[in-house]
């Protein structure tokens, strides 16, 4: 029995990586079948010390502030003044993407669930060998 442990902490850190490279699928792919409305926004605010980003647009007349949940340094954000299509879900307008930004985030998401997953088939290759 305590021969089988590893391998099962192994395999659930292996079974997160999966999960991790879902959520980077889901960003860049995934979201786009929500969203399936495009509209035309400017970039009304970037970062502080965390990067987060504002964008500002007119939907059936009336302006409408999408604000993002991701607010991390490093990732592709747009200038302040940027024109930029945004895709949002017309039945929950809070449930949007800018490409570029979704797919920055996409690329970590797959690299880092991608390495969780090669670290834990070489542990189990390491402790099976040892």
């Amino acid at each position: 029995m305590d021969q089988i442990i590893p391998y099962l902490v192994l395999g659930i850190l292996a079974l997160i990586g999966a999960g991790i490279i879902y959520k980077g699928y889901y960003l860049k792919k995934g979201i786009y079948k929500k969203c399936i409305s495009v509209v035309c926004a400017r970039v009304k605010e970037v970062g502080g010390v965390r990067t987060s980003v504002v964008y500002e647009a007119q939907l059936d007349g009336k302006p409408v502030t999408f604000s993002e949940k991701f607010t991390t340094k490093g990732f592709y954000a747009p200038t302040v003044g940027e024109t930029v299509e945004l895709f949002y879900d017309p039945n929950n307008i809070e449930r949007f993407s800018y490409p570029k930004r979704s797919d920055s985030f996409a690329g970590f998401f797959y690299f880092f669930g991608g390495l969780l997953i090669v670290a834990s088939i070489f542990g189990m290759i390491m402790y099976t060998i040892s």
